[in-house]
């Protein structure tokens, strides 16, 4: 660009730069290989347990919604613990550059690895290319509790007793024996007019 064109040509480049990187998608390197949710937790910054409180600054592009969350973070199990609390973090839904989708709802609660600070941008930390959000369910947990005592930590419990807890909430379900309906104040009078009448003996 000649110098009176300068200014014309940075604006240009800026907005094919921010196109670009709108739409190229995440790439993987030549040499990706998965990795599981222990070994990612091993390197992500923080590993949380947060509920989803509400979506904030709710956008749409070209591959769905994209927002903020605030979260209620009721147990951090490993970094330094939020100054305040609820955290907000960006970026979650569809954002068309990350290599995941962090989609949440509202009232649920999740484990996630979140990497920043509230003097800068908390976001998913997306080890090794892939997921950092998992929804709480007994598999996850029992995870996060061999790695990080979840169990101990989150809801003062140890994992014996939360599996004494679940043997005897099923013993209680299969053994549950359903009785038949007792009988009314009337129909056990009526019983016992019946059997008096039947024991009279007969005469003449």
């Amino acid at each position: 660009c000649s110098d009176n064109m300068a200014p014309n040509c940075f604006v240009f480049a800026l907005l094919v730069s921010v196109l670009v990187e709108e739409c190229v998608p995440c790439s993987q390197p030549v040499s990706w290989a998965h990795q599981t949710v222990e070994q990612r937790a091993a390197m992500a910054h923080r590993v949380v347990y947060a509920t989803d409180v509400r979506h904030l600054n709710i956008a749409q592009n070209f591959m769905g919604t994209s927002y903020s969350v605030q979260f209620d973070v009721l147990c951090v199990l490993k970094g330094a613990p939020f100054q305040s609390n609820p955290v907000t973090v960006a970026d979650m839904g569809l954002i068309p550059h990350l290599c995941t989708a962090h989609v949440v709802k509202e009232g649920r609660t999740y484990f996630m690895f979140l990497m920043g600070s509230e003097e800068e941008v908390v976001t998913v930390h997306e080890v090794n290319y892939e997921i950092g959000v998992f929804e709480d369910h007994d598999g996850y947990r029992e995870i996060f509790d061999r790695e990080f005592g979840f169990y101990s930590r989150c809801l003062g419990m140890s994992a014996t007793t939360v599996q004494v807890n679940t043997t005897t909430e099923s013993a209680q379900v299969t053994t549950t024996v359903h009785p038949t309906p007792a009988r009314t104040a009337t129909q056990h009078d009526n019983g016992i007019r019946a059997s008096h009448h039947n024991s009279t003996p007969h005469t003449g």
